[in-house]
């Protein structure tokens, strides 16, 4: 245990001028992804693309802006800047209005899962854990009714304090489908919001709540997920292939993750925490 704090101790300090860091940029990216989702949606209402075009990239927009949502959960948009946490506020409910996943009931469900890490009746989660490849997907489909599950499970999340905000999130967003669907059919808030929704939230749960704590073994904290290093992998997933980087660290900002893991590589490895570099395996297989 010792050792394990030293560790940590160690690599805080390594790590924390990323942690001071402010997350404009973050912000600026799903502010911006939000707005582009509107106007996917506009110009497919309006003919100048197609209903299949616009589903593909209203799906790939609600997988990006994912993260802008996640780093909002963990102020890490905001970071030390108080001014700046109405920005971060925004961030969060524009990424959880397009995920249909209300910040309100996101924030408090995804920082039990760092809490709770792998622990299998209590992180959420924990639903994505498992081998056979066909049964992960039909969970990964099914994990906004498994969240509200724990939601509504936990007493901390059902207070007074985040209930009614959930309750008024919800009926936000049912009352913007329900006037949209009413105004120019249901197809277009179906294919152009819920069902983009569903599919990425179905391929964050794979790539986000399953890969990087595969095969969820343990809850301590250096090895309760992991890291893998490859430049592609960092363009794909958003630099959530550090995730182990930003459970030590969630106030870090995704865009400084590689920077952070450059500094503690060396004490993650000598942890024996499970970090894979592929770039440099693949450059000594090669060899």
């Amino acid at each position: 245990m010792n050792s394990t704090n030293q560790i940590l101790a160690r690599a805080a300090k390594a790590v924390q001028d990323s942690s001071r860091l402010s997350g404009r940029r973050t912000a600026a990216l799903g502010v911006g992804l939000a707005a582009v989702h509107v106007f996917v949606c506009w110009s497919a209402m309006q003919g100048r693309l197609s209903l299949s075009l616009a589903f593909y990239l209203n799906t790939l927009i609600a997988y990006l802006i994912f993260t802008p949502l996640h780093d909002a959960t963990h102020g890490a948009v905001a970071g030390p800047r108080a001014e700046w946490r109405w920005l971060q506020g925004l961030t969060g409910y524009l990424g959880g209005l397009v995920l249909w996943a209300p910040f309100s009931a996101f924030k408090p469900l995804h920082l039990r899962h760092h809490s709770e890490t792998n622990q299998p009746h209590t992180d959420p989660d924990f639903w994505m854990h498992g081998h056979n490849p066909v049964v992960l997907v039909m969970r990964a489909f099914l994990i906004i009714p498994v969240y509200y599950v724990h939601f509504f499970k936990h007493s901390q999340t059902r207070s007074g304090r985040t209930l009614l905000p959930l309750i008024r999130d919800e009926i936000l967003v049912g009352c913007l489908f329900a006037a949209w669907g009413l105004y120019s059919g249901w197809i277009y808030p179906v294919a152009l919001w819920l069902l983009p929704a569903v599919f990425a939230l179905a391929l964050l749960a794979l790539l986000f709540d399953w890969l990087p704590h595969h095969p969820h073994h343990t809850t301590q904290r250096l090895y309760n997920t992991s890291v893998y290093a490859h430049p592609l992998l960092s363009v794909l997933l958003l630099n959530q292939n550090y995730h182990l980087v930003h459970h030590l660290f969630p106030r870090v900002p995704f865009f400084a993750y590689g920077r952070a893991y450059v500094r503690i590589r060396g004490l993650l490895q000598t942890a024996g925490s499970p970090v894979y570099d592929l770039a440099k395996d693949r450059a000594s297989a090669d060899g």
